[in-house]
C-alpha cells in the first residue's frame, strides 16, 4: 500500500465486475488499488444481477460489495419530506431560474425518487460500513458515475465531513441536453457536499460552469481516463482503394449506427469490411434487421458482429486483427474509450464531433471529424475519400494518435495522478 490518507476505499459503478457495461473500471483499478488497503467494489441494486460470474480480474486487495438498494415506502417519504430543505427550493430556482424550465410534476417526481434512492443507498452503505468497523475519517467514497448512489454518498458527507467523497463525470451523467426533460438533479447541490467532482472531458467542465452558474469552480477538476496498452502497437501498411472499418459500442439509440448503415448502402464501387464489436440491445434490433436488408445485396461489403467482448479481448483484437478506421455516429459522447485504444493501437478514428471527441480526434491529425450531425451523404463522402488516403499520409495518422495516446491516454499516468489529487483524502474541501 502506497502512502495515502485513507486506508480505506469505496468505489461505487453499477455491475462491476459483473457487466459488460464498466470494463475501463478493470483498468482503473490496477492503477488505484496499491493507494489504499483495501477496495471496496459497490453494487448498489445487486438483485437485478442474474449473472454473478465476474468478468473481470480484480486486484489481491479488491472486494465486491453487494448491496440491495429499493426505493421502500420510508424512503420515498423521506424524498417527500426533502421539500421542505433548503437545497429542494434551491433546485426549484435553479430549474425555473437559469434552466428555464418548467417546474412540473414529472420533475418533481424525478426529485423525489433521486433522493428516495440516494436514502436507500446511504442507508445500505452506512450498514456495511459499520459492520466493517471502518471509521468515515479512514474512508473514501468514490462514485464512477453521478447517479442517485452518489446523491447518496452527499447525504453521507452532509451528515458527516469526515467522509471524504468524489465523481467523475461522464456523458450522459454530465451533459443535460442529454436527457429526454434537459435536466439533471441535483448538480448543484452534490458540488456543495462533495470534495471535488471530475469531468473527464473539458467539454464536460466548460458545460457543467454553464448550466451551473454559481458552483464553486474550484469544486470542479478534470481528469481524463486513460487506457492500458495490453499488446504490441501495429503500425501496418494500409492498402488504397479498399476500406477496413470498425466499430465498438453497445447498440443504442444514442450512437445512431443507422447512419453509418445507410452511407454504407451508397456505396457500391468500394470493397468494404465492416465489423461491429458490442451487442445490439433489444431497441435497436430493428437496425440489426436493416443492415441485412440493406446492406445484403451490396456484393462489395462484408459484414460481421462480433457481440460484446471483454476490454482484454477488444485490445487483442485491435493488436490482431488490422483495420483501417474506427467509426462512430454518436449524437453524444463523454471521453470515448475506443479512441484511446484506436490511437494506442494505431487506428485513425472518424467520428462526429460531439461531447469530449475533439479533444481526442484532430481533424487530419490522428482521424476526421463529422458534423455533428452529419447527414448519410456526408458520412459516405468521408468514407470514399478514407478509401484514397496514400499509405504515407495514413502512417502519418497513425503515427500521431499513437503519440497522442502516450501524452494525454496513458493510463497509469491519468489514474495515479486522480489518485494522488483526488482520491487520497488531503486535499482542502
Amino acid at each position: 500500500m502506497r502512502n495515502t490518507g485513507r486506508p480505506y476505499l469505496y468505489l461505487i459503478g453499477t455491475t462491476f465486475p459483473f457487466g459488460f457495461q464498466e470494463p475501463f473500471i478493470e483498468t482503473e483499478l490496477k492503477y488505484i488499488a496499491p493507494f489504499f488497503k483495501t477496495v471496496y467494489v459497490v453494487i448498489p441494486e445487486s438483485q437485478n444481477i442474474s449473472n454473478r460470474q465476474a468478468r473481470y480480474a480484480l486486484p489481491e486487495n479488491v472486494e465486491v460489495v453487494l448491496l440491495k438498494c429499493a426505493p421502500k415506502t420510508k424512503y420515498k417519504f423521506k424524498g417527500l419530506l426533502r421539500f421542505f430543505h433548503p437545497s429542494f427550493r434551491q433546485e426549484i430556482q435553479l430549474i425555473r431560474g437559469h434552466l428555464k424550465l418548467k417546474f412540473s410534476l414529472k420533475l418533481a417526481r424525478i426529485l423525489v425518487g433521486y433522493f428516495s434512492m440516494a436514502c436507500a443507498f446511504k442507508n445500505e452503505l452506512e450498514r456495511v460500513i459499520s459492520h466493517k468497523q471502518h471509521k468515515p475519517s479512514e474512508v473514501t467514497l468514490y462514485s464512477y458515475w453521478i447517479t442517485y448512489a452518489t446523491a447518496g454518498i452527499a447525504l453521507m458527507r452532509e451528515q458527516n465531513k469526515a467522509y471524504h467523497a468524489v465523481s467523475r463525470t461522464h456523458g450522459w451523467d454530465c451533459f443535460f441536453d442529454r436527457s429526454s426533460d434537459n435536466y439533471l438533479p441535483l448538480r448543484y447541490w452534490l458540488s456543495q457536499h462533495l470534495n471535488s467532482i471530475c469531468p473527464v472531458t473539458q467539454a464536460g467542465f466548460d458545460h457543467l460552469l454553464k448550466k451551473l452558474p454559481d458552483v464553486d469552480e474550484s469544486k470542479l477538476r478534470v481528469h481524463k481516463l486513460g487506457v492500458e496498452q495490453l499488446a504490441e502497437n501495429n503500425l501496418s501498411t494500409y492498402t488504397p482503394g479498399m476500406l477496413r472499418i470498425l466499430t465498438i459500442s453497445f447498440v443504442q439509440p444514442v450512437k445512431r449506427i443507422e447512419l453509418l448503415v445507410n452511407a454504407l448502402a451508397e456505396i457500391t464501387d468500394i470493397p468494404i469490411e465492416w465489423v461491429q464489436i458490442g451487442d445490439f440491445l433489444p431497441e435497436t434490433q430493428w437496425i440489426q434487421r436493416a443492415i441485412e436488408t440493406k446492406l445484403s445485396t451490396n456484393k462489395n461489403i462484408q459484414y460481421t458482429f462480433l457481440g460484446a467482448l471483454t476490454n482484454l479481448e477488444v485490445q487483442q483484437y485491435l493488436a490482431e486483427h488490422k483495420s483501417d478506421f474506427l467509426v462512430c455516429t454518436s449524437s453524444s459522447e463523454g471521453l470515448p474509450v475506443s479512441m484511446m485504444e484506436a490511437n494506442c493501437y494505431g487506428i485513425p478514428v472518424v467520428s462526429t464531433a460531439v461531447g469530449g471527441v475533439p479533444e481526442i480526434i484532430h481533424h487530419g491529425l490522428n482521424g476526421f471529424l463529422l458534423s455533428p450531425n452529419p447527414t448519410i451523404h456526408e458520412i459516405s463522402k468521408q468514407l470514399r475519400e478514407l478509401a484514397s488516403i496514400s499509405p504515407a499520409d495514413y502512417l502519418l495518422l497513425q503515427q500521431a494518435g499513437y503519440q497522442i495516446y502516450q501524452q494525454q491516454y496513458c493510463s497509469k499516468t491519468n489514474m495515479e495522478r486522480f489518485a494522488v489529487e483526488e482520491l487520497n483524502g488531503t486535499r482542502p474541501a
